[in-house]
C-alpha cells in the first residue's frame, strides 16, 4: 500500500511550498517517491523530501530508496524525520550507519469491528455515558451532522468550507497563545493546495457541523488498514461540550465500519490520545552519513548532539514556551470581540421561539462561548431551549425555568 506522504501529489505539493527551488534528488518505485533535498551546500546537508511535514516516513521499498540515495550522493549527511522505530525504513537506515534521535512519542488505537466492541473495551460505562451526554447536548443545539469527504468530486464542497477551517484553527491557537506554522499565509496556502491535490488520493476530511456551520474538522490519511490523524481543529466555543472527543468518536466509528483496523494519532502527546489510544510507539530522526570520510562522521555526530538537545527541550516543555513567544511576537493584536454584558432577568421574556445554533453562529467568539456555556447548564434542567430577540440591543435564552440575557 502506498504511503500517502510519498505519493507524487503530496511530494510535489510539499516541494512547491517547502522546496525553495533547492536541489532535490528523488527516486520512484511503485507509486512512491522518496529522496533528499540539499539544505546546506557547505556541509553538505540534506533532508528527506517532505521534511518534518509528514506524519510518518515508512515504505516497503526502503532498501531501494536508501541504496539509490547513497549511490547518487557520495558525501554529506542526510536527515530523515518522523521514521517509526522498528519499521523497515528504520532498520535499513540503521544498517547503513545512521545515528538515532528519539523525536516524539506516537499513539495508535487498534480497533475491532464492530465499533461497540472496541468502545466498550476502551471506555468504562461512566465515560461512555459522558460522551453520550455531550453528543446529545450538541444535537439539541440544532441539526448536528458528521460528514466524510474522501473523493475528488467532493472538492467544490470542501473548498467552500476552507475559510471556516482556518477560523476554527486560528481561534484555537489564539486561545492557547501558541504559534502554529500552518496558520501563516504560506502554511495555510500549503494546506489548501494539499486538499486540492490529495483529497480522495489518500486524504480524508471529516467535518462536524451544526445547522450547516462547521464546528470541527480533521484531516486524515489512508495507509493500508490504518487511518493517520494529521491535523484537526474544533470551535473553542464548544469547550464544555467535549466536541473534540465527540468528533473522534464518530470518526473512529466510521473507520471501523469501513474496514480500517488501526487509528494512528501520529506524533506528539495529548490527553485525548491517552484516552483513545491503546498502543504507543516512537518516531525517530535518523542522521545518515552519505560518505565514508571523517568530515561526514564528525558532522553526523555533531548533528546527533544538537538534535538530542532539541528533543530534551521538547520533553521538558521548552519548545512550548518558544511557540508561545513566537505567537506573541508574530500575532497582530486585534480587538474583534465585544465585551460581554449580561442582563439581569427576573421574568420570562416575551416573543420566544425555539433555539437553533444558527441564531448565534455569527456572534463574536467570546460572546458565543458565554452563550453556549449558559445553554449547556440550561440543558441540564430542560431539553427545550428558547431564544428571544426583544429588540436589536439584547438577546435572551430560556428553558422556561431560567432566563439569561445579554446586551449586544
Amino acid at each position: 500500500m502506498t504511503n500517502p506522504f510519498l505519493t507524487q501529489e503530496w511530494q510535489e505539493t510539499w516541494y512547491q511550498f517547502g522546496g525553495n527551488k533547492r536541489k532535490l534528488i528523488q527516486f520512484s518505485k511503485n507509486k512512491e517517491q522518496m529522496g533528499i533535498m540539499l539544505i546546506n551546500r557547505f556541509i553538505p546537508l540534506y533532508v528527506n523530501s517532505g521534511r518534518n511535514y509528514t506524519n510518518t516516513m515508512e515504505t516497503s521499498h526502503a532498501d531501494y530508496f536508501i541504496s539509490n540515495i547513497k549511490g547518487s550522493v557520495q558525501r554529506g549527511v542526510a536527515l530523515f524525520f518522523d521514521v517509526p522505530q522498528g519499521g523497515e525504513l528504520a532498520q535499513v537506515l540503521k544498517r547503513n550507519g545512521a545515528n538515532t534521535v528519539e523525536l516524539y512519542p506516537g499513539f495508535v488505537t487498534n480497533i475491532e469491528a464492530p465499533f461497540e466492541t472496541y468502545y466498550r473495551k476502551q471506555f468504562n460505562s461512566k465515560r461512555r455515558a459522558e460522551l453520550a451526554k455531550f453528543n446529545k447536548r450538541l444535537s439539541l443545539l440544532g441539526q448536528l451532522k458528521f460528514d466524510i469527504y474522501d473523493d475528488q468530486s467532493d472538492l467544490p464542497t470542501v473548498l467552500s468550507l476552507v475559510n471556516s477551517f482556518y477560523r476554527i484553527l486560528n481561534e484555537r491557537y489564539k486561545s492557547k497563545k501558541e504559534y502554529n506554522r500552518n496558520l501563516t499565509d504560506k502554511g495555510w496556502n500549503f494546506i489548501e493546495e494539499l486538499i486540492q491535490a490529495t483529497l480522495g488520493k489518500g486524504m480524508i476530511l471529516s467535518v462536524t457541523s451544526l445547522d450547516g456551520h462547521p464546528i470541527s474538522f480533521a484531516i486524515s490519511y489512508r495507509f493500508s488498514d490504518t487511518i493517520i490523524y494529521s491535523m484537526a481543529g474544533f470551535d473553542i466555543s464548544f469547550t464544555r461540550y467535549n466536541l473534540g472527543n465527540v468528533h473522534l468518536m464518530k470518526l473512529i466509528e466510521w473507520c471501523t465500519n469501513n474496514g480500517f483496523r488501526k487509528f494512528d494519532f501520529s506524533k506528539g502527546q495529548g490527553v485525548y490520545k491517552d484516552k483513545w489510544a491503546n498502543t504507543a510507539y516512537v518516531l525517530n530522526l535518523y542522521i545518515l552519513p552519505l560518505g565514508t570520510g571523517l568530515k561526514d562522521k564528525i558532522t553526523s555526530q555533531f548533528l546527533f548532539l544538537y538534535y538530542q538537545l532539541i528533543s530534551n527541550a521538547r520533553r521538558n516543555g521548552i519548545s512550548r514556551i518558544v511557540k508561545q513567544f513566537k505567537h506573541k511576537i508574530m500575532t497582530k493584536k486585534t480587538d474583534t470581540d465585544l465585551p460581554i454584558e449580561r442582563i439581569s432577568v427576573r421574568n420570562i421574556v416575551d416573543k420566544q421561539v425555539p433555539f437553533s445554533y444558527s441564531d448565534i453562529s455569527y456572534m463574536p467568539m467570546t460572546l458565543k462561548r458565554d452563550m453556549l456555556n449558559v445553554i449547556y447548564d440550561l440543558l441540564a434542567e430542560s431539553e427545550k431551549i428558547y431564544i428571544s430577540k426583544a429588540n436589536s440591543n439584547a438577546i435572551f435564552l430560556s428553558n422556561s425555568l431560567t432566563t439569561v440575557g445579554w446586551r449586544i
